[in-house]
């Protein structure tokens, strides 16, 4: 295969800083359970990081998950939703950051709970 084939880092070895950091997908409200993924180009590949900032002045309350996707937790409803995507590899003298802000509903609580309202609706309608 020749470098002219694919992206010339991945065949011929040559060093790339991380670039072109993107988040998907990009919304302002996601459900639980929805996946937020983070990623980057370079070679070698970039390493990802989101964090989430806690209480000012107190870094104990700061969340870190060290990997390209963002699994949206029911721990997440209802709180600060402020999070940033981190990318680098070697090569960067400063990482790549990109910051989301969303809220989270909690679709699938709202799904049971219509399943339940509708069940008890569909037994009183029915003669016992």
């Amino acid at each position: 295969m020749h470098c002219f084939e694919t992206q010339c880092s991945d065949v011929c070895g040559v060093a790339v800083p991380a670039y072109d950091i993107t988040v998907t997908p990009q919304q302002r409200r996601y459900a639980v359970n929805d996946v937020i993924t983070c990623s980057a180009q370079g070679f070698p590949t970039p390493e990802i990081q989101w964090t989430r900032r806690g209480t000012p002045g107190n870094p104990a309350n700061d969340v870190t998950v060290r990997r390209s996707n963002l699994t949206v937790s029911e721990e997440m409803v209802g709180m600060s939703n402020s999070w940033t995507c981190t990318a680098r590899n070697e090569l960067n003298t400063e990482p790549l950051t990109v910051d989301i802000t969303f809220t989270v509903t909690n679709s699938g609580m709202y799904h049971r709970l219509k399943c339940v309202l509708a069940a008890t609706h569909h037994s009183y309608d029915s003669p016992t």
